[in-house]
């Protein structure tokens, strides 16, 4: 059981070791556990890897599918990080398998039955658990790339299904307004004949309407100016709605000719 004195001797040793305190150390430090990257449940550029490079993919990215709104641009962000993380596996296998052909080549030197090729082609594949579990994890990232893409571009066509529909629409509804709007006044309008080619009315008939109607005949200009006040016998009889009714028929009539 510790005593005293170290029990207060820990405490300030903790004191004293309390981490990096500025933001490159801690940034530093959260990375002391790292191995490869292969596994981490985020995404982040390794201080080993180019930085711009993941940039420009992942601009590159987003200017081929032109993401539409929130939802697809975290898909294609999210597909262009699983590009990146089998690019990291690729260099990962690449180095392993790189240490394990330079060690089957001193390994094939020493001995004298191995010769370099066989060396070579033997340690060109990893039977080991850690070479099992990177072709999984490969194909994990493989088979979660070809999701992304087959959701990105679902939803993409159904977007464009949308506007189309939406598109077709709003042209059907127009048709349908332009056919069931009220026509013109001019376009409910019967054909009517033209003045132009209608004869000219019936002087005779015209002459004895007009006497019917004032119990005289109308005066022409080549008779006499002067007409004689019309005396007892020849007083016209009361005007009816019939005689109106002629009276403006005769009047348009007139006008016309």
């Amino acid at each position: 059981m510790p005593s005293p004195k170290q029990i207060e001797a820990n405490r300030l040793n903790a004191k004293r070791s309390s981490g990096p305190r500025t933001e490159a150390g801690k940034a530093q430090s959260r990375l002391n556990a790292l191995k490869h990257g292969l596994r981490a449940e985020g995404f982040e550029v390794l201080p080993n890897e180019n930085a711009e490079a993941y940039q420009a993919r992942l601009e590159l990215w987003i200017d081929d599918y032109q993401p539409a709104d929130a939802a697809e641009e975290q898909l294609v962000r999210h597909a262009a990080d699983l590009t990146w993380k089998l690019d990291r596996t690729r260099r990962y296998d690449t180095a392993s398998l790189t240490i394990q052909i330079q060690q089957a080549r001193l390994a094939a030197a020493e001995s004298p039955t191995l010769t370099p090729m066989i060396a070579e082609t033997l340690a060109s594949f990893d039977p080991s658990i850690e070479g099992e579990r990177l072709r999984r994890y490969q194909f994990a990232l493989s088979r979660e790339f070809i999701r992304t893409i087959e959701t990105i571009k679902k939803l993409q066509r159904d977007r464009a299904r949308a506007t189309s529909e939406a598109s077709s629409e709003t042209t059907s509804s127009e048709d349908r307004l332009e056919a069931h709007a009220p026509s013109s006044p001019q376009d409910d309008a019967p054909n009517e004949p033209d003045s132009s080619s209608k004869p000219a009315p019936n002087e005779p008939k015209l002459a004895a309407d007009l006497q019917l109607l004032f119990g005289t005949a109308p005066v022409r200009a080549a008779e006499s100016t002067q007409i004689a006040a019309p005396n007892e016998a020849n007083r016209p009889r009361p005007i009816t709605r019939r005689d109106r009714a002629i009276a403006k028929m005769i009047k348009r009539a007139q006008t016309k000719r």
